[in-house]
């Protein structure tokens, strides 16, 4: 197959583009370096779904307050364009990681597939400590000199910029008038 002669983008097409999210953990994070980009892909895929299941979560949501996604592999060759065995690899190492559980609920019935919160882990692979910080039940209520001492012993701790990296997230290409013209984004 050769080269295609493609025209050049103009601004306003650019603007109504559907976009898929890959979290920024799944590529930056080393403990996720031996997934496939394919299998981040997928992933993304999912939680593109799993926040459509979280609208209809009388539907999407089992006994336990766990979300799942129903996903044939069917539907995941159709959307990656990718072979049955490509994607049952993918699916594998998603589950051989943690990302998702399959729960196969019986015969004619499809499976159900959890997505598990990859941000509950370190780059170590552990659960980060989880700190509660409260205000000393001695402590008065006006002693923020106190409270400021106690905030700054917590400087060990590598805070995750996860506010920071939001802003990435806004819209860039927003109309002039600023409306979204109701087109996705």
């Amino acid at each position: 197959m050769g080269k295609f002669e493609l025209e050049y983008m103009c601004p306003r097409p650019a603007k109504g583009y559907r976009y898929l999210s890959v979290p920024k953990e799944l590529l930056e994070n080393p403990i996720f370096s031996r997934l496939d980009y394919g299998a981040i892909i997928l992933f993304a895929k999912m939680l593109e779904r799993a926040s459509l299941s979280a609208q209809h979560e009388d539907k999407f949501t089992d006994e336990s307050g766990r979300l799942f996604i129903i996903y044939t592999v069917e539907q995941m060759e159709k959307d990656l364009q990718r072979s049955h065995p490509t994607v049952i690899k993918f699916t594998k190492q998603l589950a051989d990681i943690g990302l998702i559980k399959k729960v196969h609920q019986g015969q004619g019935k499809p499976t159900r597939i959890y997505i598990k919160d990859f941000t509950s882990v370190d780059s170590d692979g552990q659960k980060p400590l989880v700190v509660n910080v409260r205000k000393s039940e001695d402590l008065i209520s006006s002693s923020q000199e106190t409270e400021l001492l106690d905030v700054k012993n917590l400087s060990s701790i590598e805070l995750n910029h996860k506010e920071l990296e939001n802003k990435d997230l806004l819209p860039s290409c927003l109309p002039e008038d600023g409306a979204s013209e109701g087109k996705e984004i």
